[in-house]
């Protein structure tokens, strides 16, 4: 079967990466009420279904990812403004000198210099990976470590781990850009069946293991994605009902 490079507006070779971005994997405390000193924190739990978009206070944005939560108070106090974060956030704070931003965790604390960057938690380990701007990962036991843009830094109970790499689809759930490289078309369907709710349906096992390398853009419609994903495997796809059929 003969693999194709699609060049339309959905299989393209590079992604627009949001400005003042960085990725943070984390996990929330659990003892986030005991920091607050003036009023319970507010919290907000994200829907399954799509991510919630909220506006805190101090004027920065925060984007939950599905099933995500955030606590944070009404009100942050005059030095200081932390948030606690369990699931996947993008924050796009308003940096204010002398009144830095953070994200406390079980993993560490990511503290920000003017950026804007995304969260996503685990109980087990936080990864951040920064694309433009600066933060800070502080964790127990370790010297504050600063983060260069398309780095990324794992802090878990076996210490940091530093290096750079592609971040695409590090933040593809805020963007909806997603970055194929040599992906089976069978890799694909996960996708396809998470994003729209269709079954995927292969006749054959060769078509199943095609390959394909592009950026996927999940903001264009159904039938326009399909149409890329044909050109550039050269396999014919039909939608029949609630399957997506791959002949």
């Amino acid at each position: 079967m003969q693999r194709r490079e699609h060049s339309g507006p959905l299989l393209q070779t590079e992604p627009r990466l949001p400005e003042y971005a960085a990725i943070c994997h984390i996990a929330v405390s659990p003892h986030a009420r005991g920091f607050f000193e003036s009023d319970a924190p507010v919290e907000v739990l994200s829907s399954t279904a799509s991510e919630r978009k909220l506006h805190l206070s101090d004027g920065t944005t925060v984007w939950l990812n599905n099933g995500a939560k955030l606590k944070y108070p009404a009100s942050f106090e005059a030095d200081n403004r932390t948030v606690y974060l369990e699931g996947e956030a993008y924050f796009e704070v308003r940096h204010q000198a002398g009144r830095p931003f953070y994200v406390r965790t079980d993993n560490g604390i990511v503290k920000e210099y003017g950026t804007s960057f995304n969260v996503n938690a685990t109980s087990h380990s936080t990864t951040v990976t920064l694309v433009e701007g600066c933060v800070s990962v502080l964790a127990e036991g370790y010297t504050e470590r600063v983060i260069t843009p398309g780095e990324q830094v794992v802090v878990s109970q076996d210490g940091i781990i530093a290096g750079h790499r592609d971040i695409t689809n590090d933040i593809a759930w805020k963007t909806g850009i997603y970055k194929m490289d040599n992906v089976s078309v069978g890799e694909f369907a996960n996708y396809l069946e998470e994003w729209y709710g269709y079954n995927v349906v292969f006749q054959s096992e060769e078509t199943r293991e095609a390959r394909f390398s592009g950026i996927v853009n999940r903001n264009k419609s159904l039938s326009t994605l399909l149409e890329a994903v044909a050109y550039a495997t050269g396999i014919r796809i039909r939608i029949a009902e609630n399957c997506i059929i791959f002949e």
